[in-house]
This record gives C-alpha cells, structure tokens and sequence, in this order.
C-alpha cells in the first residue's frame, strides 16, 4: 500500500486529515490568537479556498440542509431570545461548533464529491487505516523506549490521535473486506486486540462490530431480526455486570438517561433545548455525586462545566439541542445504506459498499460512546465517511473494486 498522494483536487482535504493524523492536539489546540486556534484557522482557509476554486453552484440531499437551517435557527433564537449573557453566548457558539463542522462538511461534498468519481477517496479512507496503524506503533515504541516507568500497556489513554481512533476502524474494515482466507481473520485478530490497548472500551466495540456488521449483511432478513434482538437484549444484560457498574460506565448511563428525559419526555422529541443551555441542571449535578461521587459538575473552579461537557454521545448532544427530529433528517439519506445492511447486501458483492457501510455503521458506534462530532480532533473524519457513502449508494455506477 503506497501512502504517497498524487496531485488531486482533493489534496485541501487530504491534508487538513493528515494534520488531524499527524499533529493531534497540537494541531486543534494550539491557540493563535485570542479564541481563534490553528485548527479553526486552517478550516477557515480550507472552505475559502475551496469556495474560490470551485463556487457552489446546487446542493443535493435537502434534508441535510434543512438540518443545518433549523440549527441556524436555534442558535439565532438562543442568542436573542434566551437572555443569554456574555460569557453564555459564547458558550452558545462552542455548543453550535458541532453544525459548524457538518456545514463546512457538506458544502466541500456538494463542491467536490458530489457527482464525482470517488475511487480516490476509497483509497484515502484505506491509507488513513495504515497511517493510523503505524503512527500508533510507532508511539507505543517511543512511550516504550522514553516513558517507560509510567507507560502501561493495558491501563490509561495510550492513543497517539484522536483522529487515529477512526484509522483503526477503517483498517479493520479494510481487512474484513479486502483480504481473504487465513490472512483476514489473523490480522483482524491482531486489530481486534490493538484496539484494546489504546484506552478505550469503546473502541473495541466499535471494532467488534466490524466483525458482527460483516456476517449480518450475509444473512436474511430474519435472522438479522433474531440476532439483532438477542444482541439487544445482552447489551441490556452487560448493565448488570460489575464492569458497568464502575463511575465511568455509570456516569455515561446516568446522563443519558437524563439527556434522554429532555428529549423525549419533556420535548417529544420534536424540539430541543437550543444553545447557551447547560446539559444537566444542579439538581442533577448532585444526584450524580451522591450515587457514583462524580464532581465535574460541581467543581467551582470549572464553573461551566455543565455546560461545555455533552453527554458521550454525539446523536444525544444533537438530539438536545435541536431535537430528535434533526437526528432523523441525517438518517433520512442514509435510506439506501439501510435497505442494503437489511435487503440487499446478502445478494450483492460490491465490496466498496460493504467497506464504506461497515466503516460506517461502527464509527456510529464510536460516537454514540463519546464525545466526538462536537469536536474538531476527528469530527470531519466522520463526515467524510458519511458523505462518500451516502454518495456511493445513491450512484447508478459501482467503483472498481481493484482499489
């Protein structure tokens, strides 16, 4: 696999993902000048420049954009008529970064990918699983060599990226789709197990069900049915268990199911909170200490916790602030996707679109157990997925698999 990159119209965005692989942290956090940082400076030039060389001429998929209308909204309504003061509207802006980021995101795929041949990004989705897998080696090697005393291998956030911790869904997928025989099971074996030494459950889940996603797209209808109920119902079982018992597990359950009693409960899932709001009230910050001694919320020192902590969740966090509703109009182009994981994919042998619907389905579960789209570190890797895929399944012409 070749990791150098050919002159493309793409290039903009291959480095912008390349600076996320690479740099990390030190690529969104490193502040320029006042509230502006390195990162958002880069996506401000990134959408000017593609802006300029290739104006916006239609958007396609509607609901995607009445999405980012009802969040423009929102935000204007939390800004003028929520009574927000100073330092809350600000707030209101970081909160509404993560619609900033699906815009963005979206304007580039109407630009560039829409109607376009999207072989070179298949590629790129593959390299950035190699990128991801050797960067991440590299760094054990050095926490390894240079910070031993304090490394552990099974303990603690060991993760070279944020953005990496897409790589290695996309690898594994790669492996299942495009690698046969012995070889496919051993180093997806080898990935399975990668993936629990970087400080993440989740990211394990998230790999797992690469595996899991791949043998139910192979079976009917009714037996996806079956299996994906008793798979239910063991997620359901696994609360019970000790190890979801622990303050973090219980902090994430809690929360959402507070987040959950606003969405659905007090708002019908029809509307949502807007911006500038906090995610818990007080009451709640303290029901939290007193059951699993959780103090986030309560440190005075971060008196804004409330309100710039989501609840590990990113369809929650979407859902809150502008209601169920919104969640269901970026489904609505994913229809195609849906239809082939439940109808379709036991019958047809177009590997890209299993590579793209299982990078697709497990990076969902990834964001569903974290803070991740209301972030700069790895949000528009998502929605790079998410567009190219959509994309692909509603294209009357396959990509040569020979990718």
């Amino acid at each position: 696999m070749k990791l150098v990159l050919k002159k493309s119209k793409y290039n903009p965005l291959y480095l912008y993902i390349i600076l996320l692989l690479f740099l990390g942290l030190g690529f969104t956090k490193t502040q320029i000048l006042g509230p502006i940082y390195l990162h958002d400076l880069v996506l401000l030039l990134f959408i000017i420049y593609s802006l300029i060389t290739k104006p916006l001429k239609s958007l396609k998929f509607p609901t995607i954009f009445l999405f980012i209308i009802i969040s423009l909204i929102y935000l204007f309504y939390s800004l003028f008529f929520l009574g927000l003061n100073g330092e809350l509207k600000i707030i209101a802006l970081r909160q509404f970064m993560l619609y900033i980021y699906l815009t963005v995101a979206y304007v580039y795929y109407n630009q560039y990918i829409k109607d376009n041949d999207l072989t070179p990004l298949t590629r790129f989705l593959i390299k950035i699983g190699y990128i991801s897998i050797i960067l991440q080696v590299i760094y054990f090697l050095y926490l390894i060599l240079f910070d031993f005393e304090s490394f552990d291998l099974l303990e603690g956030y060991n993760y070279y990226t944020l953005a990496g911790m897409f790589g290695v869904i996309n690898f594994g997928a790669y492996i299942l789709v495009f690698k046969d025989g012995i070889v496919k099971w051993v180093l997806f074996m080898i990935t399975l197990v990668f993936s629990t030494l970087l400080g993440h459950s989740s990211l394990f889940l998230a790999v797992f069900c690469l595996v899991l996603f791949y043998f139910l797209i192979k079976i009917s209808l009714k037996k996806k049915i079956i299996y994906l109920s008793i798979a239910i119902l063991c997620v359901w079982l696994l609360t019970f268990l000790p190890q979801f018992q622990d303050a973090n597990a219980s902090w994430r359950l809690l929360i959402w199911k507070e987040i959950s009693k606003y969405v659905f409960s007090y708002n019908y899932g029809l509307w949502g909170q807007g911006f500038g709001v906090p995610y818990v009230s007080l009451d709640f910050a303290y029901e939290l200490f007193y059951s699993i001694g959780a103090q986030g919320f309560l440190d005075e020192s971060r008196h804004l916790e409330r309100w710039v902590s989501p609840p590990h969740n990113s369809f929650l966090t979407i859902s809150f602030h502008t209601g169920f509703v919104s969640v269901l109009l970026l489904f609505f182009p994913m229809i195609k996707i849906f239809n082939y994981f439940f109808i379709y994919g036991a019958n047809e042998m177009d590997r890209n679109k299993l590579f793209l619907v299982l990078m697709l389905f497990s990076y969902m579960i990834w964001i569903s157990f974290n803070v991740v789209l209301e972030l700069p570190h790895s949000s528009m890797i998502f929605w790079l997925v998410y567009f190219v895929s959509i994309e692909y399944f509603n294209k009357k012409t396959n990509l040569d698999e020979d990718i």
